[in-house]
């Protein structure tokens, strides 16, 4: 679709800073090359998926590694409201304020929709873009229809569509909620030493899905609640694991996956078709969800990271960690700001994002779990004798998953300063 004048005008004026961008990366990552090998399965998956990348690699070939270090670590997408300018304000004047602390390893931009702004909001973006370069068009819905209520799920499916094909070089792609503050150096830290090309992590939590409503049912903030689907409807499938919007990770691998993936492509045409209907639609409040589930249905092999201890949120009691990677609801200036001043008082003792454990996903047994049944053994309820095990092993189409548990940690990262790589 032909962008107007005035969204020309906002890549115009961020061109500049783009092709800065990438020619130092395209410099510095001559020799990155992922090696994608991905095992088949080809019974109870889409038909749609056998035009899919055949295989894949949960981390990198040895060229590779040796060039990681100097490879740009992160791409970040704030999913944005365009009509917000002041919050963008305030999420520039706190932690974008740090850039030079990451030294070249991330890139973050104010994520907006092409479709169904008004004048005023295209003119709001241009002359955003002229100041600060950071604002980043992508092919999706923004206040196009009904107020908007499609236009988060719109973006979010769209920018781990969207940033792989534009920063195709990066170890991982995210996203953020414009009401989360991320604390890019510790994120890119401790992300470059794992081998999590088919990484996707975050706050994990459980829940299954209605198809033909586009909605969810049976939440749980864990599998043994999960399995028991509450509320749900026959036709509803699930459980399956997903991440809440503060924070969703893909390793390189899952994003390029998920950015050619014919499958992806068809599940995104029919939930922008739905958006006529007036109640079975897709919809903001069940984006992440939906991306879980999306996954779940997927001929992909997942490795799930867990970051529950590394999170904090105004609104949640589960996520209150003391070492945090991400604040989430954040709702004024003065929340901004107070999260930030935490995040730089605790940059005053070193600490990083370690790899506890990883087992595969019938493997899971009790206190390996995050949130509340057992992020750390010492949180966990005690279950009956395998239960939790039993619980795992009934969550269908996804038993060759990985469950990776991420802890803060206060000792050294000797594995970033050694140059050394993490496996899972």
């Amino acid at each position: 679709m032909s962008l107007d004048i005035a969204v020309k005008d906002i890549l115009v004026a961020s061109a500049r800073t783009l092709r800065a961008e990438q020619t130092s990366l395209e410099a510095r990552q001559r020799a990155l090359h992922l090696h994608q090998h991905r095992s088949h399965r080809r019974h109870h998956y889409p038909a749609a998926e056998a035009a899919a990348p055949s295989s894949r690699t949960l981390g990198n070939s040895a060229r590779t590694r040796a060039s990681a270090t100097n490879s740009l670590t992160l791409v970040l997408g704030i999913i944005s409201n365009p009509r917000t300018p002041h919050v963008r304000t305030w999420i520039r004047s706190t932690y974008l304020s740090e850039r030079a602390s990451w030294h070249g390893a991330a890139l973050v931009k104010f994520v907006a929709g092409d479709r169904g702004l008004s004048e005023s909001d295209r003119r709001q973006l241009r002359d955003e873009a002229r100041t600060h370069g950071d604002i980043e068009l992508i092919d999706a819905s923004d206040f196009s229809e009904r107020g908007g209520i499609f236009s988060c799920i719109d973006k979010l499916f769209a920018w781990f569509r969207h940033a792989p094909r534009a920063y195709p070089h990066a170890l991982y792609y995210a996203k953020a909620d414009d009401d989360s503050l991320v604390d890019i150096s510790h994120l890119t830290e401790s992300l470059r030493p794992l081998e999590a090309a088919w990484g996707y992590g975050g706050h994990v939590q459980y829940d299954s899905f209605i198809p033909s409503e586009w909605k969810h049912c049976g939440w749980s903030s864990g599998p043994v609640g999960a399995i028991h689907r509450g509320g749900c409807p026959d036709g509803a499938e699930g459980p399956f694991p997903f991440v809440v919007g503060a924070l969703t990770v893909m390793g390189g691998g899952l994003a390029r996956w998920w950015s050619e993936s014919p499958f992806v492509a068809d599940s995104v045409r029919r939930g922008r078709l739905s958006q006529h209907e007036k109640v079975k639609h897709w919809d903001c409040g069940y984006s992440d969800v939906t991306l879980g589930y999306i996954l779940s249905q997927s001929n992909v092999s997942v490795h799930l990271l867990s970051m529950v201890d590394a999170m904090r949120d105004r609104t949640f009691a589960e996520m209150r960690a003391e070492r945090f990677i991400v604040a989430h609801h954040l709702r004024t200036e003065a929340h901004f700001q107070e999260a930030y001043q935490a995040m730089r008082t605790q940059d005053e003792t070193p600490w990083t994002l370690t790899l506890r454990k990883c087992s595969d996903w019938n493997q899971v047994g009790n206190g390996l779990l995050g949130g509340n049944e057992g992020a750390r053994p010492d949180k966990a309820p005690r279950y009956r004798h395998g239960q939790l095990r039993r619980a795992m092993r009934a969550f269908p189409r996804i038993q060759d998953w990985k469950l990776c548990i991420l802890e803060p940690s206060l000792k050294p990262p000797l594995e970033r300063r050694r140059g050394q790589m993490v496996s899972l």
